[in-house]
C-alpha cells in the first residue's frame, strides 16, 4: 500500500511539468512541504466536502521517498499542488504516512466496500394472478430453457423479450387439454401486467463480499468491462468517422451514443468516487494521480467555456448539446419565433381574477378566442444546440481512457485494502 502512494506521488510530478521543474530548481528544500491537492475537478454538484487531510511530501530527495511523505491538516489548496514552509502556521497536525495509513484503515468501515460487492443475479421473483388455470408467474434466471410451465405456475427466464414469450407461452398452452382459445386470449393481457409487476420489483443482490477473491470480477470491476466494451466501440467509430470511404453520418451518431451514454452513467459514477475519496481519504491517496489525469484529459479537450478547474456539469452539458443538434431535427429550427400578430387577432379578450382561495390557480385566467391554439403552439420548443469540433470527438477518447483507468486503480485500491 505504501509503495502504491510512493509510485503516485512520483508520477504525478512526472506528469506536472511546472511541479517536475520547481522541484530540480527549488532552493531551502529542508524546510519546504510540497502539498498534494485533495480535488482536481470543478466540484459541481458534489455533496460531500472536500476531506480536511492532504497528502504531502519533503522534497529533499526525488524520486519521493516512503520516509518523505507525510499528511497534514490546515492547509486548504485550490490549485493541483502548493509549496509551503514546515512552520506555516496554518498547519493543525502532521503524521507520517505509516500513522495516517493506520488512522484511516480503522475508520474505514464496511459500506464502502459496496463498491466492490459480489452481485449475485440469481433472484427469483414471484407474482399471483387471477386466473382461472394460471395462478403465478415467475422471472426464474436459473431455468434450463426460457419457458417453462409446471401446472398453474409459468416461469419466464428473461423478461426483457415479451413478445416472444407470449408466442412461446401461447405455443405451449395451446397443447394442454385444460386449455382453450378463450382461455389463452384471457391470459395475455394478465400476463403482459404481470410482466410488468415483475420488471418493477426485478433486483440484484450486491453482497459484501468478506474477501476479494483473486480472478473473480466485482461490481466496479463488472462496470470497467462494460465502459471498455463502449471503448472499442468509440474507437472504430472514430476511425471510420475519419475514413472517407465509410458512412460518416452513422459512425458520428455512433460516437454521440456512446458519449451521451458515458455523460449519463460513467459521470454519476465519477461523482460517487469523488465523494468516497472525499469521506475516505485513503482511497484517494493510492489512486490520486488517476484523478489528476482525467482532470487533465478534460481540461485538453477543445471547448471555450472552461473554468479554472475542469468542470463536470460543464463537459456533460457540451456532449448533450452536441447530441441535440444531430437527434434532435425533425422540425429543423435552432432559434426562437417572435410571431407578430396583426393587431385585430385577440378578440373577445375576458380577464378573470379573485377566484375563491384554494381553487386551482387555472381559475385566475385570461381568456379570448382561439386561446386553446395559442396554448397548443406555446407547447413547441426547440433544443439548445452546440456545433462541436472532430477534435473534441477525438480528445474526448482520452476521457473516457482515464476514467476507465480511475475505476480500475479504485478497485486495486479496494484489492489493496482488503489484502
Amino acid at each position: 500500500m505504501n509503495r502504491k502512494i510512493v509510485k503516485n506521488i512520483n508520477e504525478f510530478i512526472k506528469d506536472v511539468s511546472d511541479l517536475n521543474d520547481t522541484l530540480r530548481n527549488l532552493r531551502d528544500k529542508d524546510n519546504r512541504i510540497i502539498v498534494i491537492n485533495n480535488s482536481f475537478l470543478f466540484r459541481d454538484n458534489i455533496k460531500t466536502n472536500k476531506n480536511i487531510k492532504y497528502l504531502a511530501f519533503y522534497p529533499t530527495s526525488i524520486p519521493v521517498t516512503e520516509e518523505n511523505i507525510i499528511v497534514i491538516e490546515g492547509i486548504e489548496l485550490k490549485s493541483d499542488y502548493q509549496i509551503i514552509k514546515k512552520d506555516d502556521n496554518r498547519i493543525i497536525n502532521i503524521d507520517k504516512l505509516n500513522e495516517a495509513l493506520k488512522k484511516e484503515q480503522d475508520n474505514l468501515g464496511k459500506i464502502v466496500y459496496v463498491l466492490m460487492g459480489e452481485i449475485d443475479k440469481n433472484v427469483e421473483i414471484q407474482t399471483m394472478i387471477n386466473h382461472s388455470v394460471i395462478k403465478k408467474i415467475s422471472f426464474s434466471p436459473n431455468i434450463k430453457n426460457q419457458i417453462e410451465i409446471h401446472f398453474s405456475e409459468i416461469k419466464v427466464k428473461n423478461i426483457e423479450s415479451e413478445e416472444e414469450n407470449w408466442i412461446k407461452i401461447e405455443e405451449m398452452l395451446s397443447e394442454r387439454s385444460d386449455f382453450d382459445e378463450e382461455l389463452i386470449l384471457n391470459l395475455k393481457k394478465i400476463i403482459g401486467n404481470a410482466f410488468d409487476q415483475i420488471k418493477k420489483e426485478a433486483y440484484l443482490n450486491l453482497k459484501i463480499p468478506e474477501k476479494l477473491e483473486k480472478g473473480k470480477k466485482y461490481f466496479l470491476e463488472l462496470i470497467s468491462d462494460s465502459v471498455k466494451e463502449q471503448i472499442k466501440l468509440y474507437i472504430e467509430a472514430l476511425s471510420k468517422l475519419k475514413s472517407t470511404g465509410s458512412d460518416r453520418q452513422r459512425s458520428y451518431n455512433e460516437i454521440l451514443r456512446i458519449s451521451y451514454n458515458f455523460s449519463d452513467d460513467a459521470i454519476r459514477l465519477l461523482k460517487l468516487l469523488i465523494s468516497v475519496c472525499d469521506l475516505k481519504p485513503i482511497i484517494l491517496w493510492l489512486t490520486f494521480n488517476s484523478h489528476y489525469r482525467l482532470t487533465e484529459s478534460i481540461k485538453l479537450l477543445p471547448w471555450s467555456k472552461q473554468a479554472t478547474k475542469p468542470s463536470i456539469n460543464k463537459y456533460v452539458e457540451t456532449i448533450k448539446k452536441a447530441r441535440n443538434k444531430s437527434f434532435h431535427r425533425l422540425i429543423p429550427f435552432s432559434k426562437s419565433f417572435l410571431v407578430h400578430l396583426p393587431n385585430d387577432s385577440i378578440k373577445d379578450v375576458i380577464l378573470r381574477i379573485f377566484s375563491e382561495f384554494g381553487q386551482s390557480k387555472k381559475s385566475n385566467r385570461l381568456e379570448y378566442k382561439d386561446k386553446e391554439l395559442v396554448d397548443v403552439l406555446m407547447e413547441f420548443t426547440r433544443t439548445s444546440e452546440e456545433i462541436v469540433p472532430q477534435n473534441f470527438w477525438e480528445k474526448n477518447l482520452a476521457v473516457l481512457e482515464n476514467t476507465v483507468k480511475l475505476i480500475d486503480e479504485t478497485a486495486d485500491a479496494f484489492r489493496l485494502l482488503k489484502s
